[in-house]
């Protein structure tokens, strides 16, 4: 057995979070991130709870797929009943995987493809080289 699986979807967190419009995802060098449990993942994100819980103990590829789900680690994430966390990319968490519960991963997966789509071609036709940030926030908080 893979001492290191890797999951089918890496631009897509465990958690929720869209990995694959992060801006993490698209940098270069050895700050990249590979996504979520993608090859050298656990270097650069060693404590992944979410991870540890969903993949590596339950084989799951997201969290909504979960008998528990929401479990208490999403509880951080609601702040007097109403979803918050400060990292702004995050506040789509919880939408994405109530999403996915609702209407499936595949077709989840099919709307996360087109915002990808968009991120890229802003990234590859209008990036000044100090935009990608912004790309990024604007592709992942897009309503759908």
């Amino acid at each position: 057995m893979n001492e290191h699986p890797v999951k089918k979807y890496l631009t897509l967190g465990c958690c929720g979070l869209d990995c694959g419009l992060c801006i993490r995802y698209y940098t270069e060098g050895s700050s990249r991130c590979p996504g979520c449990a993608g090859t050298d993942f656990s270097n650069k994100h060693p404590s992944c709870s979410y991870v540890t819980c969903c993949f590596k103990k339950k084989n799951l590829e997201v969290c909504a797929r979960c008998d528990e789900f929401p479990c208490i680690k999403f509880e951080s994430m609601f702040s007097g009943g109403e979803k918050y966390d400060s990292f702004i990319t995050y506040r789509k968490v919880l939408d994405n995987l109530e999403f996915i519960r609702k209407h499936g991963l595949a077709k989840f997966m099919e709307q996360q493809k087109k915002r990808i789509i968009l991120l890229e071609t802003m990234i590859s036709e209008f990036d000044d080289g100090r935009s990608k940030n912004f790309y990024c926030l604007a592709a992942a908080l897009l309503s759908t």
